[in-house]
């Protein structure tokens, strides 16, 4: 399981890299015609795979700790990141994708810090 949770920390992090870099790529996107932006597939192809890869770990996770604030940022963070997608697909806004992005990375690592917490006995030098 701490195997599919440091993969979807990776993703999550990779992600919000993406996200943070994306306003330069676009920028750019003139130079390369517009060829780039027609991949639109490609984008919903990463965000449905970053949400499988990111929400397994999370959902098997929560019997150990019972907590659900991991699963509420998950889906908060998704929701975030595909309402920019989707409603403002035009614009240039990427407020929303980035606040998802990191929203999923502190809900990655706040996840791993609950499996440490119990997988140590509670004891607070481990935490």
């Amino acid at each position: 399981m701490r195997y599919f949770s440091s993969i979807s920390t990776g993703l999550a992090l990779l992600c919000a890299i993406h996200c943070a870099l994306m306003p330069i790529f676009l920028s750019l996107m003139p130079l390369f015609a517009g060829k780039l932006a027609a991949y639109h597939w490609l984008e919903w192809l990463l965000i449905g795979s970053s949400a499988v890869l990111g929400g397994i770990p999370l959902f098997k996770t929560y019997p150990q700790h019972g907590n659900k604030i991991p699963m509420i940022g998950f889906v908060i963070g998704f929701s975030l990141i595909a309402i920019e997608h989707y409603i403002f697909a035009h614009d240039s806004v990427y407020f929303l994708t980035i606040s998802g992005a990191v929203i999923l990375v502190v809900v990655q690592l706040y996840n791993v810090h609950l499996l440490r917490h119990i997988s140590c006995g509670h004891a607070e030098k481990c935490c």
